[in-house]
């Protein structure tokens, strides 16, 4: 039979009692003179009593009862004792993942979930959404901290990545171990397979997929894509609904809230979508501001029956293209098709008070800057604006003044020419740079160049590191370096200008520079995340907040930093509510009862006994006192 305690082999200090017990037994005792006559007579019945006596005596001292039982306490405190018991909670830690994407806003599952999680809950808790990114909710408390929690979960505009949230709560168990419990429709997922993610964390874990909350929802209809384009002076929404169910018409109103903050709610038209099918829509002349197309019907998801679109009031700019090349360069051409960008030209560079209308200004040149010409651009840029260099003999070593070295991102040297193409590189995936096909570009003569600081940022690059595409801050303003000169029709440089990604690449430097960003990027799908230079207030649907971090899980309308964006959900597979996810469940072939069994609970009392010891020693301390031993 196992004895109450953790450590039963310290109980072999009870044997310090023994030596104790010898001690009092072994105490002077008070001289007898002896009386021949009465006193013989008495010593053989005293020889009897003597051992007894003894033993007794030692007994009835207090100092010796108080010494004893310190002796005891200590041992029973050294061996660990605890009280056993039992309870339905686990002292183990578990790890509660709840599926947060928008297909278990559908009856019977998100609700669901929240009821049933606190009997899954164990004595130290942490609860992760699985959303497209892992969100931690609690880490590390009790259950009654976090049955509060749980309340204020809901489902989000995203699809979940279930399998990197059991990664996580693997990590966080790593050390003691423990339970991962997944609450989940299991629908639809982004990353691993939940049952291969299991198979994978499973190693001293407790894993398991609750089930009851897979099964089909009931019909849905849902806009499931959708996006806006400029055409012929006005914009267009173009939107496919898809019908989950029998055929079904749909009223649709839009509701415009303008720059200036009034409402204006058209009145509904009539959609109709057949049965299991999917139709596409289109709404022309979309009015600038914000515009929620809503869907009036009362299905599974509520989510999706809404898409908003954010047309952005008119951020125009203007930009001077300073060249004295006798043609328009094609850089030149390219800029003037960024939308609400107006290109206007140069053969000089002009004064500095005629430069403040100018967000941008462009340096394409066959001749060298004159050292006016230099002074203007660098206070130019000093004061806050923005000046674009592109490559040429003007910009060698030889051929620039100490205004134009100080002011460019990068140190330049010499030309070099490489008839076999120098090999070109991008090592980031800016604004600008992102999918960006270089691999048709012929590069055979470029500038040597070297980077300035450290802060220049060169996303593009020769395999001899010489920069292509360069930019970094120059006191109020920014300066940037293009490696591709384009004056040459002889392709005598390269023959970027003649490929497609030439527009592509002066139409996105436009558009960043000038601030003016197409209007996909004020249009998003739910699930991504952007970083700020600086903490901002942000105010999106759930609420308002500041953070240098937004994670767009929520379907609506974000406002941030003076920009006004649209967030949707457009997702097929988050809204089909007929899938029926049950199948993930069978195929874990777990043991879903683990956690509702009863848990032996073994609760430490040494701690009591060390208190008890040392109320002992004050009384020792104050029987020597009294005894005048002290």
């Amino acid at each position: 039979m196992d004895l109450p305690f953790f450590y039963p082999q310290a109980l072999l200090g009870l044997l310090s009692i023994i030596p104790l017990i010898i001690l009092y037994m072994l105490l002077p005792k008070p001289f007898k003179l002896e009386v021949p006559s009465v006193m013989f007579l008495m010593k053989v019945e005293e020889s009897r009593k003597k051992v007894y006596a003894s033993i007794t005596k030692i007994f009835k001292d207090p100092l010796f009862l108080v010494q004893l039982f310190i002796l005891i306490l200590l041992t029973l405190a050294a061996a660990g004792p605890y009280i056993l018991s039992y309870s339905d909670m686990s002292e183990s830690d578990t790890v509660i993942i709840i599926d947060a994407s928008a297909s278990m806003q559908a009856p019977g599952r998100m609700d669901k979930v929240l009821q049933d999680v606190p009997a899954y809950l164990s004595r130290t808790n942490t609860i992760l959404l699985a959303e497209s990114e892992t969100v931690l909710v609690a880490e590390k408390v009790t259950a009654a901290d976090a049955a509060e929690l749980l309340p204020g979960i809901q489902a989000k505009a995203v699809t979940a990545d279930i399998s990197a949230a059991m990664s996580d709560a693997a990590g966080i168990l790593a050390e003691r171990g423990g339970n991962i419990v997944v609450f989940s429709d299991f629908t639809s997922w982004n990353g691993l397979d939940p049952v291969v993610a299991k198979k994978m964390f499973d190693n001293g874990l407790n894993i398991v997929f609750v089930p009851g909350y897979s099964s089909p929802a009931g019909n849905n209809v849902a806009i499931v894509n959708g996006y806006p384009e400029y055409v012929d002076g006005q914009y267009n929404y173009h939107f496919s609904v898809r019908n989950y169910g029998p055929a079904v018409t749909v009223p649709v109103k839009t509701i415009t809230t303008s720059p200036d903050g009034s409402t204006e709610i058209s009145g509904s038209m009539n959609i109709t979508i057949g049965g299991y099918n999917t139709s596409q829509f289109k709404f022309e002349n979309i009015p600038k501001g914000t515009t929620e197309v809503r869907l009036e019907t009362d299905d599974a998801i509520a989510m999706d029956n809404s898409a908003w679109i954010s047309i952005p009031a008119s951020r125009s700019a203007a930009a001077l293209f300073v060249t004295d090349s006798e043609k328009q360069p094609p850089s030149m051409i390219a800029l003037s098709l960024v939308t609400d960008l107006t290109v206007n030209n140069a053969s000089s560079v002009p004064d500095l008070s005629e430069l403040s209308g100018y967000r941008f200004i462009v340096i394409d040149m066959t001749r060298n800057l004159t050292g006016r010409e230099s002074g203007i651009l660098e206070a130019y840029a000093a004061s806050g604006g923005t000046v674009v260099f592109v490559a040429g003999d003007y910009l060698t070593a030889g051929n620039i003044d100490v205004n134009i070295s100080k002011l460019l991102p990068v140190k330049t040297t010499q030309t070099t020419v490489n008839d076999r193409g120098a090999a070109i590189y991008r090592f980031n995936n800016t604004s600008v740079t992102k999918d960006l096909n270089l691999s048709s570009v012929y590069v055979r003569k470029y500038i040597e160049t070297t980077r300035r600081s450290n802060d220049v940022s060169m996303p593009v690059q020769t395999n001899g590191s010489s920069a292509l595409f360069a930019y970094a801050a120059y006191q109020n303003g920014t300066v940037v370096y293009v490696g591709f000169n384009d004056l040459d029709t002889e392709d005598e440089w390269n023959n970027f200008a003649g490929s497609p990604e030439f527009v592509v690449f002066w139409v996105r430097v436009g558009s960043w520079i000038a601030d003016i960003g197409s209007i996909n990027e004020y249009n998003i799908v739910g699930g991504l995340k952007s970083s700020l230079p600086s903490p901002q207030y942000v105010e999106a649907p759930y609420g308002n907040f500041t953070s240098d971090v937004i994670y767009y899980d929520t379907a609506g309308i974000w406002k941030t930093d003076g920009n006004v964006l649209a967030v949707n959900l457009y997702n097929d597979r988050e809204s089909n509510t007929a899938v029926d996810g049950s199948s993930v469940i069978d195929r874990s072939l777990s043991d879903e009862s683990f956690l509702k069994q009863q848990y032996e609970i073994r609760k430490e009392v040494y701690y009591y006994l060390i208190i008890v010891v040392f109320l002992l020693m004050a009384a020792e301390l104050i029987i020597l006192k009294k005894r005048d031993e002290l």
